[in-house]
């Protein structure tokens, strides 16, 4: 996480955040307050649950239930997938389940919106699919 200092799609300054483990939206106020009453409550509701993928048979990627389903909302164009790609469940291979999530830290673009992790996945999956 030292390594960078600067967001790889826009180059603004990294701050460091807390975050669950969700790359998509484990950086948000809200995906942090669940969690935090999840662990208070010692997982007596699993309001969210955390799983790690392999998306694009390609990448390992940890997402909760919610962005797992999110992801198909996604312009295929966004990971300079050709147009016509549609983003499938079937593109995320489940792989395990996360048991007791915990909150972690993260660095996180404020101009993006998102975090390392995510960018990270960004940027790797349009270095497979270049323009």
């Amino acid at each position: 996480m030292d390594k960078f200092t600067h967001c790889p799609l826009c180059y603004e300054e990294l701050l460091v955040v807390e975050t669950t483990p969700c790359i998509s939206c484990g950086s948000s106020k809200t995906s942090l307050k669940i969690l935090k009453q999840d662990i208070e409550e010692n997982f007596s509701h699993d309001s969210i649950n955390y799983s790690i993928y392999r998306a694009f048979e390609k990448f390992e990627v940890m997402l909760c239930n919610i962005c797992t389903l999110d992801f198909t909302s996604v312009a295929s164009e966004f990971f300079r997938f050709k147009k016509e790609k549609t983003i499938n469940p079937s593109d995320f291979q489940f792989l395990k389940i996360i048991k007791n999530p915990a909150i972690g830290k993260d660095k996180f673009c404020p101009s993006c919106n998102m975090r390392l992790a995510y960018l990270l996945f960004i940027e790797k999956t349009r270095e497979i699919n270049p323009r």
